[in-house]
Parts: C-alpha cells; structure tokens; sequence
C-alpha cells in the first residue's frame, strides 16, 4: 500500500473471542519505537472482521510521520499479562505531498536575472534517519513549453516542512521570451509519484540600454546624460 499522510484509511484485521480494550500503534522506523495512534479501542463484539479509520502517519499527539516501512499493530493492552496478544502489519507506505503551488501562478511574469518567490504548500511529516527525526527534502525544476526539467539555480536540495514553504529564486533563469513555463516542486526520494507542477507563466528578459550617443540636458525627452534606461 501506498498512502499519503492524513488520509483517512481503516486498519483491518480479524478478531475472534472478545479481547477487550485494545491500543493502536505505529511505527515508521522499522519497530525500533512505536506511536499510539489514539486513545484505547474497545473493538464490537463478535467474531470476524473489524476496522479501525487511521489519519495515516498521524499519533494521538498529532505528531506527523512518514515511511517507507510503516508497521501497525494492535495489542489487547488490558488482558493479563499470560493472555496479552499482539498483532502487526506487513510494511506499507505513508508519503508526503506538495498540496498547492501559489507561487508562481498563472498570471506571473517574472524577468530574468531577478530574485523571485516560489511558494508551496506541503502535506508532510518527518523521517527517520537513523539517529533522528529529520524533514524530507524537495527539489525544484523548470519546463519550458513541455520540455525537459532544468534545475532551479540553488534549489535541489531543501528542506520542506508541513505547511507554507518558500525560496527565494535569485537570478531567474535566462530564457529570453518563454511564455509556457511550468515549475515542480518534487520530493527527492519520491521524485517520479511525490509532485507537482505549478500553473503555466512566463519568463521575460530584461532589457538595459546604454543611449548613444549620450543625450544632453537639452535633449527634448529629458534624458540626463550618461544614464542608463530600463525598459
């Protein structure tokens, strides 16, 4: 299975006599600790099939995990010690998303060279590196009418926490007058599943001229003489 984080799923498992309360947990590092998912499950009675609905990645401390290797288990938590049963899950997926892109958006003209904002809106939780909990990280790339990606200058290796994110594109690429620009936000471990792409904006140069020869104070467009002009 592959999920995405805070999505709703039901954990399913058969149950057989009554086993009373009973804890949900997780695990997005392999078994080596474990999150309770909520408070303690009386299951309905009766034998065969049950469920239980799970904001997947998400603990009863609403702190936000996500894997490649999620385990769930339940435990009868209130039986004796002698009569105590434990049942996990095989391991499954629970990723990240990139909810919106609102910068750039479809009306945005940005000019070469300048410094410009891309902004997004993560759907996420942290990983397990081995020693700690970390944020997952994002690359972002550029097409032009369709093409292939380019790398944004800076931008292939950030850090993309739950919720608003932004970096500061300095010195936009040159791509003269490329009005069919999409640009993708993309998880690095997942780059091919975990995306998205902004709306379609332009790129425009920028334009510096020099006029020669130098016009005068005299001149009937009020130049100052030895400027230079932006257009």
């Amino acid at each position: 299975d592959n999920w995405t984080i805070g999505t709703s799923h039901n954990i399913g498992w058969d149950q057989y006599g009554g086993i009373g309360d009973g804890k949900m947990e997780f695990s997005a590092n392999g078994g080596t600790t474990w999150q309770t998912i909520g408070s303690a499950y009386t299951p309905a009675a009766g034998d065969g099939s049950k469920t239980y609905s799970w904001a997947a990645g998400i603990d009863a401390a609403a702190a936000r995990r996500i894997s490649d290797t999620m385990l769930v288990r339940l435990s009868n938590v209130e039986a004796d010690s002698d009569l105590q049963l434990t049942s996990s899950s095989a391991g499954f997926k629970v990723r990240p998303s990139v909810s919106t892109i609102s910068s750039p958006t479809g009306v945005s003209v940005w000019n070469v060279g300048t410094t410009q904002t891309v902004t997004w809106v993560a759907n996420s939780g942290q990983k397990w590196s081995g020693s700690a909990w970390i944020e997952p990280k994002v690359k972002l790339e550029y097409a032009v009418d369709g093409g292939s990606l380019t790398s944004v200058s800076g931008g292939g290796n950030l850090d993309s926490v739950n919720g608003t994110n932004n970096y500061s594109w300095v010195g936009v690429a040159d791509e003269r007058s490329a009005t069919g620009v999409t640009l993708r936000v993309a998880y690095l471990d997942h780059p091919t599943d975990r995306y998205l792409d902004s709306a379609t904006f332009q790129i425009r140069p920028t334009i510096t001229t020099s006029l020669s020869p130098n016009p005068t104070s005299s001149s009937p467009l009020g130049l100052v003489a030895g400027a230079n002009y932006t257009n």
